[in-house]
Parts: C-alpha cells; sequence; structure tokens
C-alpha cells in the first residue's frame, strides 16, 4: 500500500519556515522563495494581466511573455511587452528581489543590454528600475502586487518539476554526509520508496478533489488532456477538456467504423482548439482535404482557442499539440466501445502480474492497429506540421515514454484517489505494485540534477531503477533542494541520514 511515512518524517523533523523575515535595511520582506517558482508564474501568467503598472508607474501589457530559456543569459527570450502604448520585444529577467539583478552581477554583462524588463517578486529597494551593461535605466515590475491567488496556494499549485530547471550545482551536503554514515544501499531505496510514494499520494489527492465535483470518467479525461500537454501546452490543453467535453467525444463514435470515429474526433478537437490548417498552410491536395473533412464535420458558433494560445518552441516536432491533440482522438476513437476509464479500472484492478497490467495499459495507448488507420483521417499519422514533408511511413501519435509518464502522473493517481474514495484497498494494492514495477522515465533535468547532488558519480545512483525512485527525487527536490544548500537545514532526508529520525 501507499504510505505517507515520508510526510510524517518531514513534518516531525523539519521546522516550518517563517512566512516574514527581517529584510534589508530594517524592512520586513517576505521569506525568500525559490527564483524558480517566480519564473513558473511569469511564465503561466498567474497575475493579473489587465491591470499590470511598471514600478515607474507606467502601463504595462504583456503581448507575449517569452520563451524559456535554459541556457545561458537572461531567464526568457523573444518576449514583447508594451509599455505606455511602445512595444518592445526582446529579454525578460526574472529575479525574487530587485536587488539580485545587481548581486549577479547583470549590471556588468553586455549580454543583458537586450533585456526589455526586469520582473521580481518584489522591490527591495528604493529605485524603480535596474540599470543595464550600457547604462540605460531598464524597467521593473514588481509581480507580488498582482497574483491572481495568494503566493502561498500558487507554491502549492505549482509543480515546479514540471518545468526547465537546469543547474550546474555542487555536491549537495546530503552526499557528503550519506558517504560519512555509510548507510547501506537497502537503507537509502527504502527511504526513496517513502518519498515516491508520497509524492502520488499528493497526486492523488489532486484528483481526489476533483472526484468531489466530477465523475471519475471525466476526472481522467482532464488529466489526460492535462497530459497531453506536458511540458509547455499544459494550460491550452485543460481548457480544451472544457471546450469539448468527454459526451462530445462520445457523439462521435460511428459504429464499426474506427476511421470515421477518429476523424470526427478530430473534428471536434482541431476547431475547438484553434488548430486547423489556415489559408496559408494548406500548400497541397492532402492537407486541403483533410480541412474540408474538419470543416465539415463540426457545429458552428462556439467558442474556441486560437493558434496564439498554443506553443510550439522547445520541443520536438513529433510532440507538437497537432499530434497530441490527434493522439487524443485516437484513444477515445479506438476506445468508445469498451469505454476507456472503465478498461483502465479493468486492468488494474486485475489480479494479473504486475508487469503484464504495465503491459496492458501501454497497448491501450500504443494498439497494434494503430497505423493502419484508413483515408484522410490518418493525415497525422504521417506529418508533424501541415507544411512539413509528409513521412513514407505511418508513425505512431503516442510514444513509449509518453505513455509512461501518463501511467505514473494519471493513471495510477486517478485510480488511486478512486480507491481511496471508495475504500478499495484491493484495487490500491494493485496500483502499488504497478508503481513499484513501473521502469524508469526519461531522465530530465531535475532527476540528472538530483543524482548528481545526493549520489555523484557513485556506484549509488543505480538505486534509481524505476519510476517510483525517480519520482522521489522530484519530492526531494520540491520540499528541500537549491543550488545553495539554503533548503538543507530542514531537509527530512539529511536529517534521516545523520540519525535524526
Amino acid at each position: 500500500m501507499f504510505q505517507d511515512t515520508y510526510a510524517q518524517m518531514r513534518d516531525d523533523l523539519s521546522t516550518p519556515p517563517d512566512r516574514v523575515s527581517e529584510g534589508r535595511r530594517g524592512k520586513a520582506t517576505p521569506q525568500r522563495i525559490r527564483e524558480h517558482l517566480v519564473r513558473c508564474i511569469w511564465y503561466e501568467r498567474l497575475f493579473r494581466s489587465d491591470s499590470l503598472q511598471l514600478d515607474d508607474g507606467r502601463s504595462l501589457h504583456v503581448n507575449s511573455q517569452g520563451w524559456w530559456n535554459i541556457g545561458a543569459g537572461p531567464d526568457f527570450n523573444k518576449a514583447a511587452v508594451t509599455m505606455d502604448g511602445v512595444t518592445e520585444r526582446g529579454d525578460v529577467e526574472i529575479h525574487t528581489y530587485s536587488s539580485d539583478w545587481y548581486k549577479h552581477n547583470h549590471n556588468q554583462d553586455p549580454a543583458y543590454n537586450n533585456t526589455v524588463l526586469h520582473v521580481v517578486m518584489w522591490n527591495d529597494r528604493d529605485a524603480r528600475s535596474v540599470k543595464r551593461y550600457d547604462g540605460s535605466d531598464l524597467p521593473q515590475l514588481t509581480l507580488s502586487r498582482y497574483l491572481n491567488k495568494p503566493l502561498a496556494q500558487l507554491e502549492e499549485i505549482i509543480d515546479m518539476t514540471e518545468y526547465p530547471f537546469e543547474s550546474a550545482a555542487a555536491a549537495g551536503v546530503c552526499r557528503r554526509r550519506l558517504s560519512e554514515a555509510q548507510k547501506n544501499e537497502d537503507w537509502v531505496g527504502a527511504f526513496l520508496d517513502l518519498a515516491g510514494d508520497w509524492r502520488i499520494l499528493t497526486k492523488a489527492s489532486r484528483f481526489g478533489a476533483m472526484l468531489k465535483v466530477a465523475k471519475p470518467e471525466d476526472t481522467l479525461y482532464r488529466g489526460l488532456m492535462e497530459a497531453m500537454g506536458y511540458p509547455v501546452n499544459k494550460t491550452p490543453f485543460r481548457r480544451l477538456a472544457e471546450l469539448v467535453t468527454l459526451r462530445d467525444l462520445a457523439a462521435t463514435y460511428v459504429r464499426g467504423d474506427s476511421s470515421q470515429s477518429f476523424l470526427n474526433a478530430q473534428a471536434f478537437l482541431f476547431t475547438r482548439a484553434g488548430l486547423a490548417p489556415t489559408p496559408d498552410e494548406m500548400k497541397d491536395d492532402e492537407t486541403r482535404a483533410y480541412a474540408d473533412a474538419l470543416s465539415s464535420l463540426t457545429m458552428k458558433h462556439r467558442e474556441t482557442l486560437t493558434r496564439g494560445d498554443w506553443r510550439f518552441g522547445g520541443m520536438r516536432p513529433q510532440n507538437y499539440p497537432f499530434r497530441r491533440a490527434a493522439a487524443v482522438a485516437l484513444l477515445y476513437a479506438s476506445t468508445a466501445p469498451k469505454n476507456l476509464f472503465h478498461e483502465i479500472l479493468r486492468i488494474v484492478s486485475s489480479n494479473s502480474p504486475a508487469k503484464a497490467a504495465i503491459r496492458n495499459l501501454a497497448e491501450i495507448f500504443l494498439p497494434a492497429n494503430d497505423t493502419e488507420v484508413k483515408g484522410i483521417a490518418g493525415y497525422w499519422l504521417y506529418r508533424n506540421t501541415y507544411t512539413g514533408r509528409r513521412a513514407e511511413a505511418p508513425q505512431r501519435l503516442v510514444s513509449e515514454s509518453l505513455v509512461r509518464n501518463v501511467t505514473v502522473n494519471i493513471i495510477i493517481p486517478a485510480y488511486l484517489a478512486l480507491a481511496r474514495k471508495t475504500e478499495d484497498r484491493e484495487l490500491e494494492s494493485n496500483l502499488h505494485g504497478i508503481y513499484a514495477a513501473l521502469p524508469k522515465l526519461p531522465t530530465t533535468s531535475i532527476t540528472r540534477f538530483m543524482r548528481c547532488r545526493i549520489f555523484g558519480e557513485q556506484s549509488r545512483q543505480k538505486l534509481i531503477n524505476n519510476a517510483r525512485r525517480q519520482q522521489a527525487l522530484y519530492q526531494i527536490f520540491r520540499d528541500y533542494c537549491e543550488a545553495d544548500d539554503s533548503g538543507c537545514a530542514d531537509c527530512v532526508f539529511l536529517k534521516a541520514i545523520e540519525g535524526k529520525q
């Protein structure tokens, strides 16, 4: 069963941080939050955008927050902002405090001369702007004035591990103590298992809240749609799930004609998503035929997203929202006769071995005949974009790594929430077995960072041998880890190593 022991240890061993500390020049300033959180808030536009004012009093409109930069230089590139009616394009730099601009020596770095906006959570200086390398004033926005929810709520809502994180962080204190304490691999592995369990329990609590107001089938659908948007299109996919409901998709099913069902589902999703081809994109007969098919099958006069709501930068073309939306259409068209929710429930409720359940789940998302769709319905099996080169052979719409991500982040926590709501201990036990047996997911910047931070190049890195222990790294990272070791004082992992449990 899933254990909450990690959370109990965390609560027993960690001192709750003060929300207010004595600030610079004797001022009371909020606790220093992670700069990464401020970047996430900016990226997701979790602020009131209709009333923004720069610190110097000028009006501000954010046309585009820019592309998340994981390399050297400013945090966001290719942003566009309008200040008092004048639009400027360039970079955006994010900090927790205004003074961090000078602490990080950006005023001495010409690479920051193209920065058009300095975004901070709090302004701890008397000045209303900062200076670029060339001596010019850089306008500044203090974000704390405009948050659309209390900061503590945003900290709970935002899972920072799902956003880009790169760091050349040195070894954590835990790596040195782990070596000195000579904890054996069984001890370390057991701790990671507990942390991995807690991460799934926290995800399940979110689905549990959804189950209070929605049917289980709808809850799964919303979760799957959000997962299809990972990593940068979660918000528009979440909105698309509202515009095209599960009932809408069910109405597209044509008994005995899987290809037509698939095409009907695409029509609903693509037109509501604003992803149908534009006139400029209809450069070949097949694309024109596809556009005609979409337009002939959809209802008029309903709210839609626009192409501008979607992000295409920083991802592989095969993961563009076109193919992800088509994958949703195929998933629900191919499982309509059996009902996707109940088919997954049947698999996770069976007494078959965990590895067999994992294979059966994968077959739902990777059906053997998914490359045999007939006619124009199979358009996206051969393309990544409307104007790109057409592949010679059909390509699957869902990768194995995406299936594993969906299993960890959606299926297991969603059905765990159901198991706890219905007090189905057998279902929870089955889910725990599947979770423990699930192979590793592809490495990310977070897992690479944490493996280096905790284990270095030691052989103990081999302990991260499944998805459960990878999730443990995400949990410990979110709770404590920063490159400057500021979270180490309260870290339950470090205290457990030191025998303070």
